[in-house]
């Protein structure tokens, strides 16, 4: 375990004080404001001189001595501790965010079980009204203590101080499962906080996986389906892993020749888009090695400008599974990996391997030199070019809008109208036949992937 607890007083400062008195909606500057200093004072916590014993032992998850502590003294569980009033859910949901162990099981499970089997409310507030789902939430270190909260009745849309929900921190810190949890567990990517931005609202600056995640959960709500939605899906009977496909729409997986002719009688026949048709399919001419424009921050690029270690829980998580699954300290997990980091997309070569593969790519708009949330537009003398990439990088080029006009404008307007992130980009299916001849079906726009 690991734990550096501060030197200072863990106090409460007269100007967070004054913050926290204020009779209006913590709004911009002083919401900032008062964030920071909740941040940076917390630092000062110092569990073997803040806590009480029974406390003490729910933030390091001393499970035998908590029940031991509670059997002798029977302490009030509604009660809270600290200058910053933390219940003691709060505490042992904190100490597993803080605290690693390379044991086979996290102490931390069996502390919350008991605790909330105990009587102890999971929502319960501290002064700035977070709760320990809002803590977990930003930094899904040990996922089980997130399930727990959740099956246990916490509350996904309960609002602190800022108005957040535990799903703002959970977008914001891009923890792909906690955001998975909330949402179903009735968490709204809707709601506002008292600056009026929602989770949703930040969605386009987040990372692929959380775009995907996200409009996965918002379409099944809706109802809505859309192919490719879970990619290697057998289209018939649901098993993963599959790689033949429809060899017409070049989209809809199987797992058999069995199923794609059940697939084909109950339905398909009448819904399959054909990949070689005028109608559906544009054919464009790739650029290599070309990219210059501008487009939407990748994966990569946001987690480095994102960087902060509050949200790296998940990351870390997978991480120990690995090196405990390598050392047989502990069976590594089915969580689905955190996503590499993509090769540069500067300048990759024709690559006569790629000839005659069918695959999934993504096209993204160039964006504006000063509003970055929205496709550039035709300026004189400038190129715009749209660039076009696979799931491995090893596929790049652009279509070049001077080069064909016409074949840039049409898939612009296929982007704009049914892409995602405001009409920024969109996955399609995609064959290169030849250096200076791909396919691009738009008559199918797929669901949003993780990349």
């Amino acid at each position: 375990m690991h734990f550096s607890p501060g030197s200072q007083p863990f106090i409460v400062p007269d100007e967070m004080a004054q913050l926290l008195a204020s009779p209006e909606l913590l709004k911009r500057e002083k919401a900032l404001r008062l964030r920071k200093i909740y941040q940076d004072n917390a630092d000062n916590f110092n569990p073997l001189r803040d806590l009480s014993n029974f406390g003490r032992y729910c933030f390091l998850g001393q499970y035998d001595k908590l029940v031991k502590e509670y059997n002798e003294t029977k302490p009030n569980l509604r009660a809270t501790e600290t200058s910053y009033k933390w219940g003691y859910i709060s505490l042992a949901s904190n100490g597993s965010r803080c605290i690693r162990t390379l044991s086979q099981f996290s102490p931390f499970i069996p502390t919350l079980l008991f605790l909330i089997g105990s009587g102890a409310p999971v929502d319960l507030p501290d002064i700035a009204g977070l709760t320990a789902l809002h803590h977990v939430a930003m930094n899904n270190r040990v996922g089980e203590v997130l399930q727990i909260l959740l099956a246990a009745g916490a509350n996904p849309n309960i609002r602190d101080i800022y108005g957040t929900s535990p799903l703002h921190g959970a977008v914001q810190y891009d923890q792909i499962e906690a955001v998975e949890m909330c949402m179903k567990h009735g968490g709204d990517i809707h709601l506002l906080d008292n600056d009026g931005y929602s989770p949703f609202a930040i969605v386009r600056y987040a990372s692929p996986t959380m775009h995907a995640t996200i409009h996965k959960y918002l379409r099944l709500y809706a109802g809505v389906v859309v192919p490719m939605e879970e990619r290697g899906k057998c289209a018939a009977c649901g098993k993963m892993g599959c790689k033949s496909q429809c060899s017409r729409c070049r989209v809809v997986r199987y797992c058999s020749p069995e199923c794609q002719v059940s697939h084909w009688k109950n339905g398909h026949k009448t819904t399959c888009v054909p990949f070689n048709s005028v109608e559906t399919t544009v054919v464009c001419r790739p650029s290599f090695g070309t990219h210059q424009g501008e487009h939407f921050p990748t994966s990569a690029f946001h987690n480095h400008v994102m960087a902060d270690d509050i949200g790296d829980g998940e990351r870390e998580r997978r991480r120990d599974e690995k090196y405990m699954a390598a050392y047989g300290l502990r069976e590594e997990q089915n969580a689905k990996p955190a996503p590499k980091a993509p090769r540069s997309l500067k300048f990759v070569p024709f690559r006569h391997v790629m000839l005659g593969k069918s695959m999934i790519v993504k096209l993204q708009l160039p964006v504006g030199p000063y509003i970055r949330d929205k496709p550039a537009t035709k300026v004189e003398g400038q190129i715009r070019e749209i660039l076009v990439y696979n799931r491995n990088r090893d596929f790049v080029c652009t279509i070049i809008d001077d080069l064909q006009p016409e074949v840039y404008t049409r898939l612009e307007t296929v982007i704009k109208d049914k892409g995602s992130l405001g009409g920024l980009k969109g996955y399609f299916a995609a064959e290169l036949e030849s250096q200076d001849r791909l396919k691009v079906k738009i008559g199918d726009i797929l669901a949003d992937q993780p990349w």
